[in-house]
Formats: structure tokens, sequence, C-alpha cells
């Protein structure tokens, strides 16, 4: 399904204004500020706005960036172990259904007083009475107002979508024909295998996403159960992909952009406890420059286990962080999966992220995304060489994989381009400045990895540690 997104900053703007103002404070406000105290109510009223109000608000929209999941879904994801933060997630979709009966109520009122209004059913001159019993019969007629809210319901869920770039075609699919029971198709993107499967409809056991953050596309195709891992011929898991034109045109900001994206996702497919050790790995052979990407990432990871036992006081707060280059057999004599697996028994970390490059299907793809997942990975499978998986089966904690398309199968880009490919199996391309495309993605991997697993950091913090 493709979540939506806010097509403005004026958009969200008005959105959590509209979420922390509410309908009380537009028609009980001025009323209730007469019946108490006029002035010196409206100070006290600011006063709790600023001391309770605005922390609130702060710490709701932290909630939800950090998730990135909904209210009952968020404490849970972002709870250590042992803490029972989400039961107050519950208690929030309560608070919401409580709150909605009573602002649905309200504003099929506020429907049905603009049509009487055009009506002429309310006009000047009418006096309280008047105004009373048109009230009074409103109270008389449920149906009335169940019809009044349903269409206020229907009026601000598309202004809301409105402000967030929905399509009014999509709006009606999702907001008026999906809660009547009626069938939906979303049109949606996800990875190029889902997308050629799916031509255009819901793959089953498969859930897709797509969200524009700026001048960056995040894809995320969900796997949920054994018939969405046949379709796609992949493990049950979640699978991210971040497409990073605006870094490859080197606009402002936009590698900080793309290191806090990817520390987002990598945080989300890996919520770990505060302090818990985790074990980052290179893979691939460090003098093959498309195969050098994890290697190369492993040079900008902040290695940091040591110096916590070592100097305590100056790097107690960072989490305990191994990194290790696996290389390849042929240079080591060993199996990545084994060396792997050695380094975990000694240093026991709570999860290992694993980053190597990848094969693509599409030249489009190479340099220019990031991809990851929660299902682990398998070395050199991408060129017909696979080895050892290192996966949570394999070394028992969670395994995320990160990886960068640096080749692309010559067969299978003749193949897209119209021509044969029987003389060209086995034979792998590459861009032409493949060694700018390596090194700087391997550099965002890398800082992305640092600002996951080290709360607070920026990336000029970043500079500094490791220069």
């Amino acid at each position: 399904m493709k979540r939506e997104s806010f097509g403005s900053r004026l958009g969200f703007l008005l959105v959590s204004a509209g979420c922390a103002i509410g309908i009380g404070n537009v028609w009980r406000f001025p009323y209730i500020t007469g019946q108490n105290g006029g002035g010196y109510f409206v100070l006290f009223y600011l006063i709790c706005l600023v001391v309770m109000g605005i922390p609130v608000l702060t710490m709701e929209l932290a909630v939800g960036r950090a998730s990135r999941k909904s209210a009952v879904l968020s404490y849970r994801t972002l709870e250590a172990p042992g803490q029972r933060w989400h039961i107050h997630g519950w208690f929030c979709m309560l608070g919401c259904y409580v709150l909605m009966m009573y602002y649905t109520t309200v504003t099929g009122w506020m429907v049905s007083y603009f049509g009487k209004f055009l009506t002429g059913t309310f006009h000047s001159g009418m006096d309280s009475a008047s105004v009373s019993g048109v009230f009074g019969s409103l109270l008389g007629a449920p149906g009335e107002i169940m019809s009044y809210s349903n269409e206020g319901y229907a009026i601000l869920s598309y202004i809301i979508d409105k402000a967030a770039g929905v399509p009014l075609e999509q709006f009606m699919a999702e907001r008026i024909f999906a809660p009547l029971g009626m069938t939906r198709t979303i049109l949606d993107n996800g990875i190029d295998a889902a997308r050629a499967l799916s031509g255009g409809t819901d793959i089953p056991g498969v859930r897709m996403e797509q969200l524009r953050l700026g001048e960056l596309t995040e894809t995320v195709v969900e796997i949920v159960d054994e018939r969405g891992a046949a379709a796609l011929g992949k493990p049950v898991g979640r699978y991210v992909t971040l497409e990073l034109g605006a870094l490859l045109r080197r606009e402002e900001n936009a590698f900080a952009d793309a290191a806090a994206l990817l520390a987002e996702q990598l945080r989300a497919l890996a919520p770990l406890p505060h302090g818990a050790p985790v074990l980052v790995v290179g893979l691939g052979n460090r003098d093959i420059t498309p195969d050098a990407v994890g290697p190369a990432a492993v040079d900008s990871v902040m290695v940091t286990r040591h110096l916590r036992e070592l100097l305590p006081e100056h790097f107690g707060a960072f989490r305990p962080v191994t990194a290790v280059c696996a290389g390849v057999l042929g240079t080591t004599g060993i199996e990545s999966g084994d060396l792997v697996s050695a380094v975990a028994s000694v240093v026991e970390p709570a999860a290992v992220i694993a980053v190597d490059a990848l094969a693509s299907r599409s030249a489009s793809h190479l340099g220019s995304t990031v991809q990851l997942a929660d299902t682990g990975i398998v070395p050199g499978s991408g060129v017909g060489n696979a080895r050892s998986a290192l996966s949570r089966e394999t070394l028992g904690v969670p395994v995320i994989a990160v990886g960068v398309p640096t080749v692309v199968d010559a067969g299978t880009l003749a193949a897209d381009l119209g021509g044969a490919d029987a003389d060209l199996r086995g034979l792998v391309v590459t861009p032409r400045d493949i060694d700018r495309l390596v090194r700087d993605a391997a550099k965002l991997v890398g800082y992305g990895i640092n600002l996951a697993l080290h709360e607070g950091l920026t990336v000029a913090d970043v500079d500094m540690l490791l220069s």
C-alpha cells in the first residue's frame, strides 16, 4: 500500500494545527473565556499551553518520526525489552475513538447549520428562542445528525488528503468506498520484481508502498507470508530501497538527508535497546572496486567497543560497535560466514549489520540506490557464487543486510534493450565512474550506520570523530 505523505510544509502545519487546536478551541473558547475571567484566563491558558501542550505535541511528533508506525505499534517498536510502554498506545487509540465520537457529532452540527444557512432556515433577526428551537429539532433527529456527520467526515478527509497530495480517485477508493466495504484498487510502485510481476494488481502476501521525502524516494516491499515469498522468490521479511538521485546530483544537504533516512530505516528494521552491542560486517573483496562497498563502508564506521572499555569517561554513552571485513574465500581461506560466526561468538552482538555490493537487474539502480532487508544476506549470490548465508538462523541474532548495486548482468541488460543474451552469460557490466560511486555509496552507508547506532549524532559529529 502506498504510504501517504504531505505534499507541502503548509499541509503538515495545517493538519498539525488542527490536531493541536481542536474544534473546542474554536466554538467553546470564546464563551469559556468570558465566563472565567477574560484576560486572566487567556494568560493561564497560554502558560499551560507552553508548559504542557507544546512538550506533549513535540513528544508525539518525535515518537511518530522515530517509529513511523501507528500510535499502538510505535511504542512497541521503540520500547526496550521488558518495558510496557505499548500499553499507553492502546490508551491513545481509545482516546482517539472517544474524541471522534464528540468531534464527528459537532462536525455534523456545523454542516447542518451551514445547509440551513444556505436554505434560509437560519437568517438574520432570529432570537435566541428560535435558534434554540432549530437546535432542539436537530437533536430530535439522530438520523439527520449521522448523515451530516458522515458528510463532514468526507469533506474533512478530502481536505486533509488534498494537503497530503492524494489524488481524488485514490481518496474516493480509500476514504469513501473502503469504509463502506467496497472493493478498492490501489496503484502502487515497488521493487522491480514486484512491479513487473504485479502488472498493476495486488500480489497475494505482499504489501508495497512508496514515499517521496523531498528529493529522496523510499520504496518498501513487505513479504508477509509464504504466498508472497513464492511469488517474488525472496524470504518473508521487509525490503527497503532508497533512491538517491539528489545525492548523485550533488544537491545541497543531500548527503545529510540521505544518511538520516538510511539511519531511520536501520533503526526501524532492527529496534535495539540502548547500549546493546552491534557487529558491522563488510563483505566483499577490497581489491576489486565494484565489490569493495562493504570494506569501504566499514572504513567509515565508528568502532567503539574497545573505547568504551578503555575510556568510559569519554565513550561510555556510545553503543559498543565492533566491525570486521570478512574478505573472500580466495584471499582468506575461510568462508565469510564462518569468520563472522566466530567473531559473533566472542562479541555476542544483539544484531549484525552486513554490508555488501549487489548485482542489479536494472542499470538505472547502479550506485544510485541503497537496499536494506531484515532477512540477512547470501554473499556472492548475485553473481552466481553463493556462499554461506548470514541470517538469524545461522548467527542466532537479527541480521540486517545493506547493499548497493554496483554491477548488472550483461545478458539481462541486453534483453532489456531488445537484444539476445545467449553469448553474454557470466558477463557483468559496471559503470565507468564506479570508483566514485563506490566511494560515495560506502561513505553514505557508513555514516548512516553511525547515525543509527549512536543516537543524537549528526553528520558533522561523525566527521569530527572520524577525522
